[in-house]
């Protein structure tokens, strides 16, 4: 929070999956696109149906593609 980032995207949250040491979140973008990320279990979890802004930098990021 408070941090810039160097990329950023605005969502709802549309499934958040416990797999342990992780949680896998599936958010809508608001232009419909899916985004999937794993964060680290213990904190905080998001419910569906909450809005998000996620950021991140570029270093940080590893794109795949499916479909």
């Amino acid at each position: 929070p408070g941090e810039t980032a160097e990329n950023s995207v605005s969502g709802t949250v549309a499934e958040a999956l416990y797999l342990g040491e992780t949680i896998r979140y599936r958010v809508v973008l608001d232009g419909g696109s899916d985004f999937a990320l794993r964060w680290p279990a213990g904190g905080e979890t998001l419910a569906p149906g909450s809005r998000v802004t996620l950021g991140w930098g570029v270093a940080d990021m590893n794109a795949v593609l499916w479909g």
